[in-house]
């Protein structure tokens, strides 16, 4: 197998940007950098979310489950920007944190709750963020979430 073969292999399986050019590196360093960001593509840490877990598409075929595929879509895209921009959640706690300063806490207000995690409660408030940008007037959709 020669090394255009080979990248072509590769590029199949593996992200793009997880790829060392082959030519510059040995074929030994090439296979162990994409042998260690395979198991690091491949384990995800999907706890934080409802509704995703990985798949390409939304597993909730029904009609009557529009809002799950809602809510899949919306976790799929913070899971997306995340792995993007490794400061993307992370702006979100911040996010949270001030509105945490300025507001009291509410029993009904599960952003005020302190015995959802954190991390947890900035995913509720992007997922309300998004629901209010394209479902304005089915802003009572983030109670079924």
């Amino acid at each position: 197998m020669n090394i255009e073969t080979t990248n072509i292999v590769f590029s199949f399986y593996f992200p793009k940007n997880a790829l060392l050019d082959l030519k510059q590196k040995s074929i030994l360093t090439t296979f162990e950098f994409i042998i260690k960001n395979y198991i690091c593509f491949m384990s995800h840490d999907y706890s934080l979310y409802k509704y995703f877990n990985g798949e390409e598409k939304p597993p909730y075929a029904n009609e009557n489950e529009d809002y799950r595929n809602l809510f899949w879509y919306i976790e799929s895209i913070h899971f997306n920007n995340s792995q993007s921009n490794s400061e993307f959640h992370q702006k979100l706690i911040e996010e949270l944190e001030n509105y945490l300063e300025t507001t009291q806490p509410n029993e009904n207000n599960p952003l005020t709750d302190v015995s959802i995690p954190i991390e947890k409660r900035a995913l509720i408030m992007y997922v309300d963020l998004m629901i209010g940008k394209w479902r304005p007037y089915d802003g009572d959709l983030i109670y079924k979430y």
